[in-house]
């Protein structure tokens, strides 16, 4: 059963900003870098801060917080724990530093083996917000999972509009395409607590979002995208994506939208450039695999959407999303 427009209390008209935020950091020690890391583009370069308009909401999702096969179980466990807290504080001295006229506080977050997803409101808002249902769902070991891929969620309403936000880290490698599909599917079919009295799945909320490295990747050879990357034609590039190529054969999948892709792919580069990975046979096609979908409601709205290329510290790119949700009756 679909939720209706509004609950009974959500009887007011109001605008929601929220800026989301996807990395696969790829096993930056963080523990080594610290304060060296200038990552405030991901909070100033988008539409919201350019305009003078600070988000209500931001979530953050961190992928492959450390590569899980260079170390022992224990180190795993320690070095996941250290890092998590490492990345917290760092993105919460960025907030309050670069928004200094509002006060945020960390909302709700969530993590699982080299992976994090967090989030943080304004101080403000957080009589508006009854948080109901967070969930971390990994999947099981399947070929380019090496046991830290899956999704997490948040649902929360906010004066009466039912809101989740997913963070996401799928299983790679080109081949693996029917995976990540039936693990979108999977997400968008999980059932979450809500609070009302019958069940409601994460796609029947009043609006979603979902973003992480999804690992959707090119059907093309590396000359050629190469090649359409230089002349910017990234509509053709886009033609041969896994998730568009597929997208008309579920109608699950045709309740996904993302914004418009202008930037180029943001994967897999040198570490420390902007030049993708070409060394003779472990070079990788040039994907999209880190992104940002929404639900095709109406009331929510893509305003930026972008990829941040002066971040040269991991093989991906950072995305970075702004969205504004229209409460209206």
């Amino acid at each position: 059963m679909s939720l209706s427009n509004k609950s009974s209390k959500g009887n007011i008209s109001e605008k929601l900003n929220i800026l989301c935020i996807s990395w696969n950091v790829d096993d930056l020690p963080i523990e080594e870098k610290g304060n060296k890391l200038n990552l405030k583009d991901l909070f100033i370069q988008n539409s919201l801060y350019q305009s003078k308009t600070l988000p209500d909401i931001i979530f953050i999702s961190l992928q492959r917080m450390l590569k899980l096969m260079k170390y022992d179980q224990n180190t795993i466990n320690l070095l996941h724990k250290k890092r998590l807290s490492l990345w917290i504080n760092l993105f919460q001295n960025h907030i309050q530093n670069l928004y200094s006229n509002r006060i945020y506080v960390p909302f709700k977050s969530a993590d699982f083996v080299g992976n994090c997803f967090i989030s943080f409101i304004k101080f403000d808002l957080q009589t508006k917000i009854n948080f109901h249902d967070l969930e971390v769902i990994k999947h099981q070991i399947e070929p380019g999972n090496k046991g830290d891929k899956g999704f997490s969620y948040i649902t929360f309403d906010y004066n009466g509009w039912y809101i989740s936000v997913a963070s996401a880290y799928f299983n790679s490698n080109l081949h693996n395409n029917n995976y990540r599909l039936q693990h979108l599917k999977q997400l968008l079919n999980t059932k979450i607590n809500s609070g009302l009295d019958h069940d409601v799945t994460f796609k029947e909320n009043n609006f979603w979002i979902i973003l992480g490295d999804l690992n959707f990747r090119v059907e093309l050879d590396y000359e050629p995208v190469m090649a359409l990357i230089e002349k910017n034609n990234t509509n053709f590039i886009l033609n041969n994506d896994q998730f568009y190529k597929c997208k008309s054969m579920d109608s699950d999948f045709n309740l996904i939208s993302e914004g418009n892709i202008m930037f180029r792919p943001t994967y897999k580069f040198m570490k420390g450039s902007n030049n993708y990975f070409n060394e003779n046979m472990k070079r990788k096609i040039p994907s999209y695999t880190d992104r940002i979908f929404y639900g095709n409601k109406k009331g929510i709205n893509s305003l930026y959407y972008n990829s941040i290329n002066n971040i040269l510290y991991s093989s991906h790119k950072p995305v970075i999303g702004c969205f504004e949700i229209i409460l209206d009756e």
